[in-house]
């Protein structure tokens, strides 16, 4: 089993992993403020979602502060082969579409 980690750098882009492995997606979120990202699209019976947490960026002096910037991550398990599009979009979700700042897109081949 592998891991692979996926980060905003990754946006629109392509990405091959076997099945068993681990794909961890890290992105930059200010929970404090209310914005999050939510998944949008995937394939469940390929790419089984694990866990979503959120973890002090690394690099910020006072990452531990209340409305500190952090990471985002959701890790999933490549259960099956086959192709899948993850989609994301960074929002507050109370505040319906138009509160949508940014989007985040890959997709993923598990062989």
């Amino acid at each position: 089993m592998n891991s692979h980690v996926l980060t905003l750098e990754d946006n629109n882009t392509q990405h091959q992993i076997r099945v068993g492995d681990e794909l961890l997606v890290k992105l930059p979120a200010l929970p404090g403020a209310g914005f999050r990202w939510t998944e949008e699209a995937a394939g469940a019976s390929i790419l089984q979602h694990q866990s979503t947490t959120y973890a002090p960026q690394t690099g910020h002096q006072a990452s531990a502060a209340i409305g500190a910037a952090t990471l985002q991550r959701f890790t999933y398990r490549a259960a099956t082969p086959g192709t899948v599009e993850l989609k994301f979009r960074y929002w507050r979700s109370w505040q319906g579409e138009g509160s949508i700042e940014k989007r985040f897109r890959t997709v993923i081949i598990v062989i």
